[in-house]
């Protein structure tokens, strides 16, 4: 080609010269410099380069080791009249796992929260039954909610080796004749008709009335008698001008009803002045007239025998003190703080 030969020696690749004029022209530590930040760049190139070949690498372990927990997984042919839709099928949960839930309240061994705390832990085993899905773990879970006397129970009772490895229904059984106080009707039919709503508003009293109620049975006439018993006196003469209530529930509404209008009143206002008797008038209109009697400075006021009272008189005579000044080693006649020419007492 002749053309070729006469293009110039610098644009040929053979020519040896360097191509790039403005690499020439820069300094020699500015060149230097450059040319660091190049090896660095082409470093991290590499290194980017290796890491990428590393995940790829693991993204095949882990779709090999899905394929492997797929084709465990045994699943039914799908039938010819209807192909069914390809699903991915996700890896089986673990069997045992921290609930999400906040766990249940603490036990202490107090009489009367039994029921209370067995129902928080029987909604927490239906809500998660595959984490609690046998009676060993739920024991631990009631055991481990234990404080107090229910935990020294527990303590005492582990101590032999098949309680915590027997059913939920014997631990049960054995939780509650320890802390259950059970009531037989009889008691709890008494212990309704002796309530009485005292302080309390209605709304709070029905509470206490109705979680016995629940438990009782009494029918339900017998329930509103037990109520209207124990209401107080002023919501018992209001609710004797009303239709007898159909219910327990209309008979609460109502008294709640009839309190809160009662309470919604205004009291009367006390008056500020208390109300004067007519014998009271008449003696604060003629008081008696007060003694003034007049004693001299210098001299101790007269206690003679008409002034002092029967027990100081006894008390001055038994001890042989003066009846006029109180001290001893004389007597009234001669007492030398008393006025001579006074009358002889």
């Amino acid at each position: 080609m002749s053309w070729v030969k006469k293009l110039q020696p610098s644009m040929t690749e053979s020519s040896g010269q360097n191509s790039d004029p403005l690499a020439e022209s820069l300094p020699p530590a500015l060149a230097s410099t450059l040319s660091k930040h190049e090896n660095s760049i082409q470093s991290l190139l590499e290194h980017q380069s290796k890491t990428n070949q590393h995940l790829f690498q693991l993204e095949s372990v882990i779709r090999q080791f899905n394929d492997k927990l797929t084709a465990s997984i045994p699943s039914a042919p799908p039938s010819a009249a209807q192909a069914l839709p390809v699903q991915t099928v996700q890896a089986p949960r673990l069997h045992f796992r921290v609930p999400e839930s906040s766990p249940s309240d603490t036990y202490r061994g107090e009489y009367g929260q039994v029921r209370g705390f067995l129902l928080q832990c029987d909604l927490t085993f239906g809500t998660y039954p595959e984490t609690y899905n046998n009676d060993q773990i739920k024991i631990s879970y009631i055991v481990g909610l234990l404080r107090g006397r229910a935990l020294q129970w527990a303590e005492a009772r582990s101590r032999d080796p098949d309680f915590l490895k027997g059913t939920l229904h014997d631990f049960l059984t054995e939780f509650r004749n320890t802390f259950d106080n059970t009531e037989t009707p009889a008691e709890i039919s008494k212990t309704l008709w002796n309530m009485k709503q005292g302080k309390q508003t209605v709304l709070d009293f029905a509470i206490d009335f109705r979680t016995l109620a629940t438990i009782s049975k009494m029918d339900p006439d017998s329930l509103k008698g037990a109520f209207s018993q124990a209401l107080n006196t002023s919501l018992q003469d209001q609710l004797a001008f009303c239709p007898e209530p159909e219910t327990l529930e209309d008979l609460i509404s109502l008294a709640a009803r009839i309190e809160k209008r009662q309470r919604s009143r205004p009291r009367p206002v006390q008056p500020c002045y208390q109300p004067v008797l007519q014998n009271q008038f008449v003696q604060s209109a003629s008081p008696p007239r007060p003694i003034n009697v007049s004693v001299p400075q210098d001299e101790p006021m007269q206690v003679g025998r008409a002034s002092l009272t029967p027990e100081e008189r006894l008390h001055r005579l038994s001890s042989r003190l003066c009846l006029y000044c109180g001290k001893p080693g004389h007597f009234l006649s001669s007492c030398p703080v008393r006025p001579k020419g006074r009358a002889r007492q």
